[in-house]
């Protein structure tokens, strides 16, 4: 396993006890750990399917808990780049691809994956994490590779919550809500969810690709776009309802809400007083900062206070960065006159944006206000934390359950 390492300037009181415990959150809450877990509670015999499928950043992982039990069931693994040590998959058709971005090398992919579920038969399991939406590259008719990356392209770079952008990606591919399932029938698919998204929003996992459109409306994409300034180059096709097979169903394995929960009462377990801090969905990473403030202003001391989700930054220059090390670069002027704490911020993949796995910072290692100022005027955080000492390690996980950030209070001197 690869482990996302933070490398705290304070070695001690709660910050020296957080971390052991973070790292036992990550064994714990690891892909290939829960899916077999799960599949030995299933049990054997209950799952009655014939082949299955593994998509986006966890789908490596996730085949090797299901390989621990069926390792001669017919598998597709269809992972985002970079590849990984496959050792424990049997009888799999693997292919890698490119995230966020849209690009040939999906769409050929894509085109594989499609030929795979031709050529095989009988019910499916499918396995979706985080990133599937970028690898099931098929653009609707009339519409080219292209045309499709920007509009993608504009939505990410916008700062829109993932469930919005799924939801205009579901008509922007002939593969997503519902594609990869038609072409199953007249099998089922039982779904298994490992959510990068709010846990109330599970079925925007990858775009839907095994399950019908979870958007009522037609014409959400169009309004989605309308609401964020973004002009589509030709109007956003309606996708078609999609019937699923009976027997079918969707589950979900894991998301980061929960994850967050159980940090917080793995740290009560070791006597370490914590509160999980409920920050809006869709709220931007300015007014979070905030409201992290704000709650540590109102905590116990010592205590360690717990976030989790992903708050929109909207991209303003081309310098090197990423949500976390946004967040951080945020709560670290918010903060700028407390004492004794200690923030970190970390993507759950390992991959923050165009730095590292995030960013740490206490009130011993801070920049400058003027430093911070311009980092997030030219979106560089992942540089500022650099050259203080504070860029967490990226470290490509094979996880995916959002960000998470912890703020460490210290007793007061």
């Amino acid at each position: 396993m690869i482990y996302i390492t933070i490398s705290f300037k304070r070695t001690y009181g709660q910050a020296s006890l957080v971390m052991p415990v973070f790292r036992e959150l990550q064994e714990a809450w690891h892909p290939e750990i829960v899916v077999g877990w799960v599949l030995r509670a299933i049990g054997k015999n209950a799952l009655k399917a014939e082949r299955a499928v593994f998509l986006g950043k966890c789908a490596i992982p996730m085949a090797a808990g299901f390989s621990s039990m069926f390792p001669e069931t017919p598998k597709l693994v269809y992972s985002t780049l970079p590849e990984r040590d496959t050792k424990k998959i049997r009888n799999a058709r693997i292919l890698y691809g490119t995230h966020p971005a849209q690009s040939r090398a999906n769409m050929k992919n894509s085109s594989a994956a499609k030929e795979w579920l031709k050529g095989t038969s009988g019910n499916l399991v499918a396995f979706v994490s985080g990133g599937t939406s970028a690898l099931l590259s098929s653009p609707p008719p009339g519409w080219t590779l292209k045309e499709v990356a920007e509009v993608e392209g504009a939505l990410l770079a916008s700062g829109v919550p993932i469930g919005k952008i799924n939801a205009v990606r579901m008509s922007l591919s002939t593969l997503k809500a519902g594609g990869m399932a038609e072409l199953v029938k007249p099998f089922f698919v039982r779904s298994f969810l490992w959510c990068d998204v709010p846990k109330e929003e599970s079925r925007v996992t990858g775009s839907a690709p095994f399950w019908s459109n979870p958007f009522r409306s037609k014409d959400a994409p169009a309004k989605i776009l309308k609401e964020y300034g973004i002009v589509p180059p030709k109007p956003v096709p309606e996708r078609n309802s999609f019937r699923e097979v009976p027997g079918s169903g969707v589950f979900r394995l894991a998301d980061g809400e929960t994850m967050t929960e159980d940090f917080v009462r793995r740290l009560g377990e070791k006597g370490i007083s914590a509160r999980k801090v409920d920050i809006p969905e869709g709220t931007v990473a300015e007014k979070a900062a905030k409201l992290i403030s704000s709650a540590a202003g109102k905590a116990d001391r010592p205590s360690v206070l717990v976030g989790g989700g992903e708050y929109p930054v909207a991209v303003r220059g081309k310098g090197r960065g990423g949500r976390c090390s946004h967040l951080a670069a945020l709560v670290a002027k918010e903060l700028r006159d407390k004492k004794r704490w200690s923030f970190a911020a970390v993507a759950t993949d390992g991959e923050d944006g165009g730095g590292g796995a995030g960013a740490f910072v206490c009130d011993e290692s801070l920049p400058s206000t003027g430093e911070i100022d311009d980092a997030i005027k030219r979106s560089d955080t992942a540089a500022l934390f650099e050259r203080h000492g504070g860029l967490v390690p990226r470290a490509s996980t094979g996880n995916n359950l959002r960000d998470l950030w912890f703020l460490v209070l210290e007793e007061e001197s």
